[in-house]
């Protein structure tokens, strides 16, 4: 139907490697809402989008009562990108819906082939060092900055709304 595609929210990897362009359906047609351009030098490597799997918990405990509370995001998407001269891997993390970027890290020294596995609030990927000669795995978690402490979270007054709205 029509309302559904005016929900729907597509990207393309652009065909020299240099970015990444975001759509958005409106009236039949593909618009562009955004770009994301790789830094100056570099060509995409490698491309994970979340897998949209179940969600153990919403928050992790961190001892003593308190949470973090997890982002949990369906829409984001990880690039990888490499330097021509192979001096550097860069993994930018960005919403495929805004166009907006969460991360961007830099890893000198490491080149092709990169893996990357997206799960819940998790980014895993690797990449050969080439300096040391060896694969390093890198993990990077994304949390709300939000931390409840123990007394507001009780079985009197239940999960709090904004918590509610983050289960699944």
């Amino acid at each position: 139907s029509k309302d559904t595609l005016s929900k729907t929210f597509l990207f393309d990897v652009r065909t020299d490697l240099s970015g990444v362009v975001g759509y958005g359906v409106a009236s039949m047609a593909a618009e562009e809402l955004w770009s994301l351009a790789m830094p100056a030098g570099h060509r995409i490597v490698q491309v994970q989008t979340h897998e949209k799997d179940a969600v153990n918990s919403a928050g992790r405990n961190i001892g003593e009562g308190s949470l973090m509370v997890k982002t949990i995001n369906t829409h984001l998407v990880a690039v990888a990108s490499m330097a021509k001269d192979d001096s550097a891997m860069i993994l930018t993390l960005f919403d495929t819906v805004t166009g907006k970027t969460l991360e961007r890290l830099s890893h000198k020294g490491c080149v092709a082939p990169v893996n990357i596995v997206m799960y819940e609030n998790n980014v895993v990927y690797s990449a050969w060092n080439s300096k040391n000669k060896r694969s390093d795995i890198f993990v990077l978690s994304i949390f709300e900055s939000t931390v409840v402490e123990k007394y507001q979270l009780n079985p009197w007054k239940g999960l709090p709304s904004w918590i509610q709205d983050l289960s699944p």
